[in-house]
């Protein structure tokens, strides 16, 4: 098991930031990626082989890579990334196809680099020959770099998902009133305490956290990017509850995120 990445600046957001991709539909274009609403999606007109380039304006670190609102991949359908210096080239960093690893129900495939990388434009190539359709529906891209924790979070974070219907009863309020469902968007949720944060990544992350995107601004935070199950557990959402830092012993300090997401419902 790995440490935590927090990653929260998307990179593709930034001024600067812009992308181009081999296919689109006019109405639903690849700048949908740049959008936090998934559902706002980038559609492939008549491919499933597409690509989509990021050019980020300037060389910046990058850890973490994502596809979000990823719908009906096949979890062997395959994604390559690349990060290089020149539009397209893949002379920083060259994944290769690999797997998606997409779950039904969760809608991403993420990739963690083993460390930083610098590199001012980014390739993400995907193939789905699973597809009957003709084109593939992406809702967002995230391209960032991380903290990782030199220690991990601590025992009990916790997940949880909410499906977001709630039952309700006619308003007559009559004992024979229907109870109906009113379908609202699937939420998912990650708590996690960090307590052993030492005084520089206080500085340089943990309050640069509650700065920089604090509640208004979307964060990805992965558990253990070196799980099988990175795909289910990690989280793009807002942060719904910080914690102020608070000093616990003379070299460390403490606190706590919980992060909410939603879910596309298949």
């Amino acid at each position: 098991m790995a440490n935590f990445l927090f990653s929260y600046q998307n990179w593709i957001d930034q001024a600067g930031a812009a992308l181009t991709a081999s296919h689109e539909v006019t109405t639903l274009p690849v700048a949908n990626l740049q959008n936090a609403d998934i559902l706002k999606v980038w559609r492939s007109a008549g491919s499933t082989v597409p690509w989509v380039q990021a050019d980020l304006g300037q060389a910046r670190a990058i850890r973490v890579l994502g596809l979000f609102g990823l719908v009906a991949l096949a979890s062997g359908d395959t994604v390559r990334w690349r990060l290089g210096t020149t539009p397209g080239a893949g002379d920083v960093y060259d994944s290769g196809a690999v797997a998606c690893g997409r779950a039904p129900g969760y809608a991403k495939s993420l990739h963690c680099l083993a460390a930083s990388l610098s590199a001012r434009y980014v390739r993400v190539d995907l193939s789905a020959p699973s597809l009957a359709t003709t084109y593939i529906d992406v809702g967002r891209l995230w391209v960032g770099d991380a903290w990782q924790g030199a220690r991990n979070f601590s025992y009990g974070i916790s997940h949880a998902i909410d499906d977001g219907k709630s039952k309700q009863v006619a308003a007559d309020g009559a004992p024979n009133s229907s109870v109906f469902v009113d379908p609202r968007a699937v939420g998912q949720t990650v708590s996690f305490a960090l307590e052993a944060v030492g005084e520089s990544e206080m500085w340089n992350y943990a309050m640069e956290i509650q700065r920089v995107p604090g509640r208004k601004r979307q964060v990805l935070f992965v558990p253990d990017p070196d799980s099988a199950w990175i795909n289910r557990a990690a989280v793009l959402g807002l942060i719904e509850k910080s914690d102020s830092i608070k000093q616990m012993s003379f070299p460390l300090r403490t606190t706590s995120f919980d992060v909410r997401g939603a879910l596309l419902e298949e």
